[in-house]
């Protein structure tokens, strides 16, 4: 059995954990949103601007979104939840947290960025598409390289801003990112023909906007969280890793899901069938962000 004092600091790490899982619930709402919301622009500028096989490169790019955000999603849940425990119980390792995750984040979609590059240039793309739609997959896959590491960091920035209390200015990082991505989609594929190129660079664009507006804060001094390379351990990665990746397994359920359903259309219906899903499937993603919405002003 358990005394007091063991009920007691149980009990302040319940509350703890409980506030934490309240202020990241807003988060996954507005990540999705923002992932919705910039798919539903990239898909419209795509069909109306540059064509099919634009709408061909984001559909078949779309179990590497997924993946994404599962890795995302592992590193915020793991990050915040070591957070929790250690400002209950271990407050000075703090630091150590997110500097880590900001390096472990950092070096992994770094990674990302580099194995999309290099199954360009090695060929591996070909498996996927062929002729101009393949010409058009391999340029998109490039401008989107260009953004992977802001993506991945600017979401742990958001987290981390919004238990300093920073909701504006992830707020106004989220505008910064829709407002960016939808000027220049338009800039990048009609004012200068960049075709499906112009669509990945845009969004890398809005993804380096995003984490910029972010990173000020923590550049100006201001911030009460800082990195530092001395503060790391390796322990708290793998605790990071282990507390986080159950949050993200139905990404990386949705990512496989998304790879077989891709490899059965290539294969039976063809590059029509890769539209024609993707269609689809950004119409109920409106339908679902307009969902998430009336939700929150809900609650």
């Amino acid at each position: 059995m358990t005394g007091p004092a063991e009920q007691k600091q149980s009990h302040v790490e319940f509350r703890l954990l409980t506030r934490l899982f309240f202020r990241l619930l807003p988060y996954q709402v507005l990540l999705i949103v923002i992932n919705a919301v910039n798919g539903i622009v990239d898909g419209l500028v795509a069909s109306n601007a540059v064509g099919a096989g634009a709408m061909n490169a984001i559909g078949l790019y779309t179990p590497m979104t997924h993946f994404l955000f599962a890795l995302s999603i592992t590193m915020v849940s793991g990050s915040q939840l070591l957070y929790g425990l250690y400002l209950a119980n271990k407050p000075e390792a703090i630091q150590g947290v997110f500097s880590v995750d900001l390096l472990l984040s950092g070096a992994v979609s770094a990674l990302a960025a580099a194995a999309v590059i290099l199954s360009v240039i090695s060929g591996a793309t070909a498996s996927m598409a062929s002729g101009d739609n393949l010409r058009l997959f391999n340029r998109y896959l490039i401008g989107q390289a260009f953004g992977i590491p802001p993506l991945v960091l600017g979401q742990q920035l958001f987290a981390f801003l919004s238990l300093e209390n920073q909701t504006r200015r992830t707020m106004a990082a989220s505008i910064a990112c829709f407002a960016a991505n939808a000027v220049m989609d338009i800039l990048l594929t009609v004012v200068i023909p960049l075709d499906a190129l112009g669509l990945g660079l845009a969004t890398a664009v809005s993804e380096w906007l995003f984490f910029g507006v972010q990173a000020v804060y923590y550049l100006s001094g201001k911030s009460q969280l800082r990195f530092s390379l001395r503060s790391c351990r390796r322990q708290d990665a793998l605790e990071i890793v282990r507390r986080g990746y159950s949050g993200a397994l139905s990404r990386f359920v949705e990512m496989f899901r998304c790879i077989v359903v891709n490899i059965l259309i290539l294969k039976y219906v063809g590059d029509v069938g890769i539209r024609v899903v993707f269609n689809i499937a950004k119409d109920i993603r409106y339908q679902y962000v307009l969902g998430l919405n009336v939700l929150t002003l809900t609650i």
